[in-house]
């Protein structure tokens, strides 16, 4: 699939080098899979949904939109992923109720891990004390297309973190996320079957 790789790499001053350096590279190789116009909208609408869900329940602080496009960039990811592994309504959890962070996303597919999801030029954020894996997808949201990066066992996961990546104060005050940045270390895999041994097995690939 050609595209315009342009439209992922516009990331912040502070953390470009290390986007460039590391992400870009990995987004050249990897397969572009696209969202349809109505895929696009049903993950924005649902964001809001859950948002408004969410936040009626006083579970979650915070604005409407911030909350809504979180939401939304998560569908978007467990979308992608969906289509990637030609899984259609296996994977993306279209309900208000989203599972808990130790709850493996993927749990549908017998796969015993999360989906972290992160709009492109930023790191994905992560539980500083992970106990899942995860596969790691980066969205462009302007060319309406997402990258599977590949899995990480939560060891790695949790051993390559960087709270100077971390754009939200919020965030970054309460101590419990920081910014996962060696996505280079993730292990690829094309069918669900791969994806299952790597998770069960905690493999990584060779740097």
């Amino acid at each position: 699939m050609e595209e315009d790789l342009d439209g992922w790499v516009q990331p912040k001053p502070h953390h470009q080098k290390k986007f460039e350096e590391l992400v870009y590279p990995l987004l050249m190789e990897a397969r572009g899979i696209r969202l349809t116009e109505d895929e696009f909208h049903k993950c924005r609408e649902w964001g809001q949904k859950v948002a408004d869900h969410k936040l009626a329940g006083g579970k979650y602080p915070g604005d409407r939109e911030s909350l809504s496009d979180r939401f939304a960039t998560g569908f978007m990811g467990e979308l992608v992923l969906e289509k990637f592994l030609d899984v259609p309504g296996q994977i993306a959890d279209f309900s208000h109720d989203k599972p808990s962070y130790d709850t493996p996303d993927l749990k549908h597919i017998h796969v015993n891990a999360g989906v972290k999801s992160v709009n492109a030029p930023l790191f994905p954020l992560v539980e500083t004390e992970t106990k899942l894996g995860q596969v790691f997808v980066v969205l462009c949201q302007r060319l309406r297309i997402g990258k599977v990066l590949g899995y990480c066992p939560p060891r790695i996961v949790s051993s390559y973190l960087d709270e100077s990546l971390v754009l939200s104060h919020n965030v970054r005050r309460k101590g419990e996320k920081s910014a996962f940045w060696a996505l280079h270390l993730c292990s690829r895999f094309r069918t669900i079957d791969e994806l299952r041994n790597l998770a069960a097995s905690n493999f990584v690939s060779a740097v």
